[in-house]
């Protein structure tokens, strides 16, 4: 994602990625990988430097700040090539190490780069200061966006969640069809618990799972699960999530009418291809 591209995210851009020239600039920047190195330093924990000799397990290096230290091979610590300065996955580093991680984020913060992956995590650094990274336009710019199209941001995790809660590869099948040590999902048992009777009342239902052909014919209980304990649990957590109580209702109509919909039976009707209900749905 260039410049052009990176236009939708408006006066956060500069604070998310760094510029095409900036790229440029480092892919063009000499660079001996056997040479360029961290070391261990006092002050700041470690700094960069260059290789000047080895002499068997020693290395004498001269440190950006004019200094000459010896030290083992194993306090000498390779930098990774320019063109992963201010990386924004440090899982892609060449050279994984401490003083890489430590420098990179160091250098974005420098840049008030604040965001940064590292594998499956975002590591932010506090600025302190309010940064214009968290305007509409950037949560729109991030909307429906995979990680790897994107800068690093909370806003790019949040999204991603969703996106995979929306795509969930739970088997759909389940809802109709449990094999015997199965059984369906568990919203259909804990409204069955009785644990909230108005929403029995309200979804015209009974309490026995039997009664229901799509969610009995495998377990209809598990032992380690209280599901009136549970039903609690799910209310509560819409309340969290902000859903007004039509919303919950809503949810709750919809999972009975699928308990209904099971006890539906269809007869053929003459002469068509298609089927009908038998009219008895009501007194079911």
């Amino acid at each position: 994602m260039g410049d052009m591209m990176m236009e939708e995210f408006g006066a956060a851009a500069p604070f998310l990625r760094k510029s095409d020239t900036e790229r440029m600039e480092c892919q063009m920047r000499s660079f001996d990988t056997k040479k360029e190195c961290y070391v261990p330093d006092h002050e700041l924990v470690y700094v960069k430097g260059t290789v000047i000799s080895t002499d068997g397990d020693k290395v004498t290096v001269e440190t950006e700040n004019g200094k000459t230290v010896v030290v083992t091979e194993d306090d000498c610590h390779p930098q990774n090539p320019p063109k992963f300065d201010k990386i924004e996955d440090m899982a892609m580093f060449t050279f994984l190490h401490e003083p890489a991680v430590l420098f990179n984020l160091k250098e974005r913060y420098a840049a008030w780069m604040i965001y940064t992956y590292s594998g499956l995590f975002c590591v932010t650094v506090n600025p302190y200061k309010w940064l214009p990274v968290y305007d509409q336009s950037v949560v729109n710019a991030y909307r429906g966006k995979k990680r790897t199209e994107a800068p690093p941001h909370v806003f790019s995790v949040s999204d991603n969640a969703y996106q995979y809660m929306l795509s969930d590869l739970l088997e759909k099948s389940r809802v109709t069809f449990q094999l015997k040590a199965e059984r369906d999902y568990h919203i259909f048992y804990q409204i069955l618990s009785q644990r909230k009777p108005e929403l029995l009342e309200m979804l015209l239902i009974t309490s026995n799972p039997y009664d229901y052909a799509f969610i009995s014919q495998g377990e209809i209980s598990v032992t380690s699960i209280d599901d009136a304990e549970e039903l609690i649990a799910t209310d509560d957590a819409f309340d969290v999530l902000g859903f007004s109580q039509e919303e919950k209702n809503g949810m709750y109509k919809l999972t009975g009418a699928i308990m209904h919909y099971g006890n539906m039976k269809f007869k053929n009707k003459q002469r068509e291809e298609q089927a009908e209900a038998d009219g008895t749905e009501g007194e079911r």
